[in-house]
């Protein structure tokens, strides 16, 4: 009699005390405070979103909160309990109940409410800490954009997260050339480039619009470029093709093969016709003076490892509806003239042990499809980071809605969103992914990305 009193007392304390944690829980939502919720969570807690998005870790969680916090001033979320069951003896309890919740997203105002399902385990000290949580949305009152649903699950791309092959240890991208300049060191451009620097190798990223722009930066910067002996050129467009031909001819006095290879992607050289036939394309006409400078363009036709764990993606498949290009130009087809969807864009990938480093010009075969394309090609890892060009300044809300759900479901960690990207479109999809300010910045010259640290974004966009 005395045990089955001393259980039920037990089994009602614990069902207090994971209610009142509950309440906890809410108190600190309402209050905004990150750091409180982040301390009623387990180092290895883990979250399935009302619309089925996921993320690990109580260190992410509350970078999650804060950013939602910091974007979203009217953003308030509650969960009421209807039933806790104790596993007294082992310290583990269930609790099931129902959730509702008020939100901005991309300007407008939603509600939505559902179910949910929580694990807690008690500590040694004697607190109760969520393990794991999975909600399920039952209704939401918005717009289209702000009660986006899941996408349905893909049965075929449903594998384990791969282990890649060869990650690289270190890992660093500077902006050379973009609009906004970040500092008091370079000029900004309508154009874009960027260094890699990979466990000792280097590797330039499209050479800027102007003939000197990425020189005059480097030189500003304290980068010596000379020992660069690979260039890839994304696409053929003249804002990434126009200092080719002078950085060839500079470095080379220094270096006699210093950017003496230019890896490209097949269909780069198709002319690119206006209504009035003047060909368009950037880099066609600069083709037959880098050539007689000694330089040899390398044609990919399909995915290739241009070193160990830095891939180039060849042309990408446009399996999503992503036009991002302007539909101005045309190409010759055996048919006649068609649309000039810049068919040759590439991004390079590159393999870390926290996921794939996906660097792009400017996007115009589309992120998601970037990123799907590299996941199938390099190995099904999460996207650790965006950098360069998304060319979604134009974009509609609706498109940043759709993007921003697929790059968080493909785990995105950092965005250094430059050039075509667009600064409000950074700022919304920073928003609409869960990113932060320290995880989602405007690119600007001289700014980095370097593996462990993050990015460096500069003064003006810091």
């Amino acid at each position: 009699m005395l045990i089955a009193i001393a259980l039920a007392a037990a089994l009602v304390s614990g069902d207090t005390a994971v209610r009142a944690a509950r309440e906890e829980f809410n108190a600190a939502i309402g209050r905004r405070d990150p750091d409180a919720i982040a301390r009623l969570l387990a180092p290895g807690y883990h979250i399935v979103t009302g619309r089925s998005d996921q993320s690990h870790g109580a260190l992410a969680e509350r970078e999650k909160w804060a950013a939602r916090f910091s974007a979203d001033p009217t953003v308030m979320y509650r969960r009421t309990p209807r039933e806790v069951r104790l596993n007294e003896g082992w310290g583990l309890a269930e609790e099931t109940g129902d959730w509702a919740g008020s939100y901005t997203a991309a300007g407008d105002k939603a509600r939505a409410s559902g179910v949910y399902s929580a694990k807690w385990q008690r500590t040694v000290d004697g607190r109760w800490l969520i393990q794991s949580e999975v909600f399920t949305t039952m209704a939401c009152e918005g717009s289209a954009v702000a009660c986006l649903p899941p996408d349905p699950i893909d049965a075929a791309a449903t594998v384990a997260p791969a282990r890649l092959a060869h990650p690289v240890q270190k890992l660093k991208v500077t902006v050379l050339s973009t609009m906004l300049v970040g500092g008091s060191q370079g000029i900004g451009e309508w154009g874009f480039a960027a260094l890699v620097e990979a466990d000792g190798r280097r590797w330039l990223i499209d050479t800027g619009a102007r003939a000197d722009t990425v020189l005059k930066n480097a030189a500003e910067l304290g980068l010596d470029l000379s020992d660069i002996t690979d260039v890839v050129i994304t696409h053929n467009h003249a804002d990434h093709t126009g200092g080719l031909l002078s950085l060839r001819r500079e470095l080379r006095t220094r270096n006699p093969a210093a950017l003496s290879r230019a890896h490209v992607s097949a269909g780069i050289f198709e002319p690119r016709l206006q209504s009035d036939g003047q060909d368009m394309n950037g880099l066609l006409p600069m083709k037959s003076a880098y050539e007689a400078m000694g330089g040899v363009f390398v044609v990919h036709e399909k995915p290739e490892e241009l070193m160990s764990g830095v891939w180039l993606s060849g042309p990408v498949p446009r399996v999503h509806s992503e036009r991002n290009w302007s539909g101005s130009l045309k190409v010759r087809a055996s048919g006649g003239l068609v649309e000039d969807t810049v068919a040759e864009d590439s991004a390079i990938l590159i393999e870390t042990a926290q996921g794939l480093v996906v660097i792009t010009g400017c996007g115009h075969a589309g992120i998601v499809n970037i990123i799907d394309h590299a996941r199938k090609a390099v190995g099904n890892a999460p996207i650790h980071a965006v950098i360069g060009g998304l060319h979604l300044f134009a974009a509609t809300d609706e498109q940043l809605a759709w993007t921003a759900a697929r790059l968080r479901e493909a785990g995105l960690g950092y965005l250094l969103g430059a050039h075509c990207t667009g600064v409000e479109a950074v700022f919304r999809l920073r928003d609409l992914a869960n990113l932060s300010r320290r995880t989602a910045v405007v690119g600007a010259v001289g700014a980095s990305f370097t593996l462990g640290q993050g990015i460096e974004p500069l003064a003006l966009a810091r």
